[in-house]
């Protein structure tokens, strides 16, 4: 029969919701520690765990961050969050090297490291990433993790980033957690949090000029993207649309906020199109919403892959409605024709058509838009999000380590034999169907 381990509260503490009391009664915040890896900026998954960290509890809790983004670093540190920074490569990733177990056990040792340096009762692993080298290191220290996951990860991901294997994974959208349900993860293991806006942050600033600036009248209508110009958000669809609903002889001009591999071949089809006067690039922009408060009147959301579509959130809250394609997450948050349009991903003409009919209807446009910052201000503030989190933090730190399934040589088997039936299959050219699979893998 299996031991069973008590939760290691430190020597005259005890835990209780997330609180380590002393025996005086004093309350000492329990320590967090926040790997997260990603791009050096401060986008999607970097904003919302800023956001995090500006409205934590830290009377209950204490971030810690490690990171591989030094910008990520010092705006932590700015919040007065402590904050290292490392490489962090991926053990059978797609950038090379990609089988250094060498560099991959110093990450295990690291993690472990700062586990007990800081006595970091609970790992929030921010993105699928950290989670490779954070299992095997909290599984050492009998302390629980939950995977906060801000993208749709294929089946090669979610296991060679040993997914599988978290205590708790969080979505940040219903669509994230879908494969682990097709993959018979626990349902009781796996949860929901949207993420959140901040308002307050969002309402920093000043665009009442931008118009003027770019020279667009108080007639014209100005629809604003925004996000990393790179081939998934589709802003090239969004200049074919515009192209259209131009040629019927409205007045829609757009704005595309970011920076990508990709603005060369914008600008380039701009001038192609002939929208040259008519598509506005404004490079970086560190907070979109004085944008979309100020002069926007319709956001656009083009991506062909969304695990939750940040940018409609944050039009929402700014009460611009928006025109986004119906994938991932996207629809969690839009009510087609209610609190935003939804259209294909990918499809020009039915975006031309969406966008002409909101351009040619102010009343429409305000209409969607108040619905849609009446949603987002009840439903997905940064606060409800923190307090979700906060409320499974308290959950996770007070259960026995051999509930979140730190036993000794507990791992989930099946993913791996599942993915290596697929790979046979590959290199034999022989298909496996998904009754076998399931057959081979239960």
């Amino acid at each position: 029969m299996a031991r069973r381990r008590a939760t290691v509260v430190p020597e005259g503490m005890h835990l209780i919701g997330g609180y380590e009391f002393a025996e005086s009664g004093d309350m000492t915040p329990t320590p967090v520690l926040f790997v997260h890896w990603g791009d050096d900026g401060i986008r999607g998954s970097e904003r919302v765990l800023l956001d995090l960290f500006a409205k934590l509890d830290r009377e209950r809790y204490k971030p810690l961050l490690w990171c591989n983004g030094s910008k990520l670093a010092e705006a932590a540190r700015s919040m007065d969050v402590s904050a290292e920074v490392s490489e962090m490569p991926i053990l059978l990733g797609w950038d090379s090297p990609k089988f250094d177990l060498i560099r991959f056990r110093g990450l295990i040792d690291r993690g472990h490291r700062l586990i007990n340096q800081h006595g970091v009762r609970l790992v929030h692993a921010n993105s699928g990433a950290p989670n490779q080298w954070m299992i095997p290191a909290a599984r050492r220290a009998r302390v629980p993790l939950l995977a906060h996951l801000h993208a749709i990860y294929n089946f090669r991901e979610r296991c060679t980033l040993l997914l599988h294997q978290a205590p708790m994974i969080v979505g940040c959208s219903s669509a994230v957690v879908r494969p682990f349900r097709q993959d018979r993860f626990p349902e009781g293991r796996l949860r929901v949090i949207h993420n959140g806006v901040d308002p307050s942050r969002l309402n920093n600033g000043d665009a009442t000029t931008l118009r003027a600036q770019l020279g667009i009248g108080e007639d014209s209508v100005l629809a604003v993207c925004a996000g990393a110009l790179v081939p998934l958000k589709g802003f090239d669809v969004v200049i074919r649309a515009l192209q259209i609903v131009v040629q019927r002889g409205l007045d829609l001009r757009l704005a595309i906020a970011g920076e990508g591999p990709e603005r060369g071949a914008l600008e380039a089809l701009s001038k192609e199109l002939g929208l040259t006067q008519r598509v506005h690039f404004l490079g970086h922009v560190a907070n979109v919403g004085p944008i979309l408060r100020d002069a926007a009147d319709i956001a656009v959301v083009s991506s062909s892959i969304e695990s939750f579509g940040l940018v409609a959130a944050e039009a929402g809250a700014m009460g611009c409605p928006t025109v986004a394609t119906r994938v991932g997450g996207i629809p969690e948050l839009i009510t087609d024709s209610t609190t935003g349009m939804l259209v294909a991903p990918g499809d020009v003409n039915e975006l031309a058509e969406t966008l002409a009919r909101l351009a040619g209807d102010s009343p429409l446009r305000r209409r969607v838009g108040s619905a849609a910052r009446d949603h987002v201000l009840t439903q997905l503030t940064t606060e409800r999000m923190t307090r979700s989190f906060e409320s499974l933090y308290g959950q996770l730190v007070s259960q026995p380590s051999e509930a979140f399934g730190w036993r000794a040589l507990r791992f989930r088997l099946a993913p791996f034999a599942r993915l290596s039936l697929e790979v046979i299959g590959r290199r034999l050219g022989v298909g496996v169907s998904s009754r076998e699979m399931k057959r081979a893998t239960t």
